[in-house]
Parts: C-alpha cells; structure tokens; sequence
C-alpha cells in the first residue's frame, strides 16, 4: 500500500461464524459504505487502508475470507454501477 495518494477500496469477506462477521461489518460500517451484504467500499488513503487492515487481521480466524482491493481514483470513473449506494467520496473532494 504505497503512497499516500486516496485510493477507492472495496472489503469483501466471506465468514461463516455469525458473531465474528457482524464484529467486521461492525467495523467496517465505521469506515466505509456498504454495497452488497458482504461488501464494502470506501475512498482511504494507503495509510488508512492499513489501519483498517490491522484491526480486521483481528477480527478474521483461519478458514475467513477476505479481500481488499485498492482501485485508483481515475478508475473511478470506468466503473459500472446499476442501483444501490453511490460510490463514496474522496474527504473535502468531489468525484465527478
């Protein structure tokens, strides 16, 4: 996760255990915008990406699933979206 440039990150997990998947949307609720039941998106910087990172590396036992993937802010635009949340904002910016 280098440099410090915001970057779009979309959280996808798979967990079976009901207490430990609430526990992460729990915590990703606080940082970002949900967009299907185990999917979440948010505008971070690398930084606040990894803060994220370590508190769900708690969260997760062997057998989880998760998946961060960071996507440039200029791809923003080339995303398809029918329905739903609107893809978050960059803090004290504009997406257009």
């Amino acid at each position: 996760m280098a440099g410090t440039q915001a970057q779009l990150y979309v959280f996808a997990y798979d967990i079976s255990d009901d207490r430990r998947r609430a526990r992460l949307a729990a915590l990703l609720e606080d940082h970002a915008v949900r967009v299907q039941g185990s999917v979440f998106e948010a505008v971070l910087t690398p930084a606040e990406a990894a803060k994220i990172g370590k508190a769900i590396k708690r969260e997760i036992l062997p057998g989880d699933r998760l998946r961060i993937y960071p996507i440039a802010l200029a791809a923003i635009e080339r995303i398809d979206r029918y329905g739903g949340a609107p893809l978050p904002e960059a803090s004290g910016a504009w997406i257009l």
